[in-house]
């Protein structure tokens, strides 16, 4: 169950364009008038418990160039305008007119996760804070302001999951050891991915890399790389002090809701953001 102040707005994923750019709902489910509604219906609803939460619908599957933000913008300049995109170099290059983009949209999320993942063949972190290399999350937020979007409007994407392998040698369980994805957790049933609350409570043992500023977690063979209360507080800190606009999460469903996890805290990771940006 939702938390009234756990956040400021709620994007809905996913919605989609029709051919003939009408919007419309990917599944009945949301638009439904059951007993309690649609999910879009209650979503809103939560605008009740929390006044000044903002709900926002998020399209998914479609690609837009700088003349559809310009458009929509001045279709309706009440309505926030935002965008998720990449946090790798390469592509804000190739595919991204970034001050074009500054002009119109009101927030940039950028999915500053999934540097790292069971895709490979060693394990890794999903989001480094920093790292040797420009796969880290410092590095994305720095390199788009430097590409000319305002830091205010720059936020960073915190994932509640991890991804985790199955090694290869259980005594060589460090950064970059050998292994496979790891078999699915009882409630996400992913191959080498699980949400934090699934996470926290497979046993083992909590290592730090200092480097990364990142936890993972090694329980016999398994091996899961995710962020933790004390990996979000340290974003946030470095957030804070370069001065960028805030904070996103994929996803709610995936903190602890439940309070199961050996801290016994509800949605730890949000209130770990919260602590900080206020």
């Amino acid at each position: 169950m939702y938390i009234p102040g756990t956040c400021t707005h709620i994007f809905f994923a996913f919605a989609k364009v029709n051919d003939d750019f009408t919007a419309a709902a990917y599944d009945d489910e949301d638009t439904s008038n059951g007993p309690n509604g649609g999910y879009y219906k209650r979503v809103n609803a939560l605008k009740n418990q929390q006044p000044g939460l903002k709900t926002i619908l998020s399209f998914g599957g479609w690609s837009a160039g700088t003349e559809t933000f310009k458009e929509l913008k001045a279709a309706d300049t009440s309505k926030l305008l935002t965008a998720a995109v990449t946090a790798d170099a390469e592509t804000v290059d190739e595919g991204y007119n970034v001050k074009e983009m500054a002009k119109h949209l009101d927030y940039v999320n950028v999915m500053t996760y999934d540097f790292h993942g069971d895709w490979e063949d060693q394990t890794g972190e999903t989001s480094p804070l920093f790292s040797s290399d420009n796969y880290n999350t410092a590095f994305a937020m720095n390199y788009w302001a430097q590409k000319g979007m305002p830091k205010e409007k720059l936020l960073m994407g915190i994932a509640t999951y991890g991804y985790g392998w199955k090694l290869n040698d259980p005594n060589n369980h460090g950064m970059n050891a050998p292994g496979k994805p790891a078999p699915p957790l009882p409630l996400t049933q992913t191959n080498g991915q699980g949400a934090y609350f699934e996470i926290c409570n497979i046993g083992g043992t909590r290592f730090w890399d200092a480097t990364q500023k990142m936890p993972y977690r090694v329980s016999g063979d398994l091996w899961y790389g995710y962020d933790d209360q004390s990996s979000v507080r340290s974003k946030m800190g470095w957030l804070k002090r370069n001065n960028f606009g805030g904070a996103f999460t994929w996803a709610l469903d995936m903190d602890d809701f439940n309070g199961q996890c050996p801290e016994g805290q509800k949605y730890i990771l949000h209130n770990a953001i919260n602590e900080i940006l206020g």
